[in-house]
């Protein structure tokens, strides 16, 4: 392959990386697991960064998202910065700062997580999440939040916002 070729293909899958970041946000968020199924490796592992909640293959996978969003009213996640490292042309790790609110128990919870994923290119030419490990930074209702951040906020400019 041409250099111009290997890194349009890089770009190309770059792209679709995004993309399959987007579509499971959507499908985490429209309750679509079916979909969320496709976009696991058959051999993925899901759970948090700590070593909790881990789910090891697609099946295991499907039937913790169909508890976990049982449990929960409506999402909407907002992805962020995302950071994509490619280890060759067919393995790549990820970290994707974001942040979700959240039906929970009647309430709004706004939560800030990053996900530490490695995602491999399978054999029909689909990138997939191989690994999605979460890492919760903050979990609060809306109101917390606004009490928890509201003693960091300043009403008076700083010396540097005089500059």
């Amino acid at each position: 392959m041409s250099d111009i070729a290997a890194r349009v293909q890089r770009i190309e899958d770059r792209i679709a990386i995004l993309d399959l970041i987007a579509r499971y946000y959507n499908a985490v968020d429209d309750r679509d697991i079916d979909t969320v199924a496709t976009l696991f490796c058959e051999d993925a592992v899901f759970g948090r960064y700590n070593g909790t909640d881990r789910a090891e293959g697609r099946e295991a996978i499907v039937a913790f998202y169909y508890e976990r969003l049982g449990m929960m009213g409506p999402s909407f996640h907002y992805p962020h910065a995302h950071l994509i490292e490619f280890e060759s042309d067919t393995a790549a790790t990820g970290i994707v700062t974001a942040h979700a609110e959240m039906g929970v128990e009647d309430k709004l919870v706004i939560t800030g997580f990053r996900y530490h994923d490695r995602y491999r290119k399978d054999d029909d030419g689909e990138w997939r999440f191989l690994q999605r490990l979460s890492r919760f930074y903050y979990m609060m209702s809306h109101d917390e939040l606004h009490d928890h951040y509201s003693c960091l906020l300043y009403t008076s400019p700083s010396p540097r916002d005089e500059d």
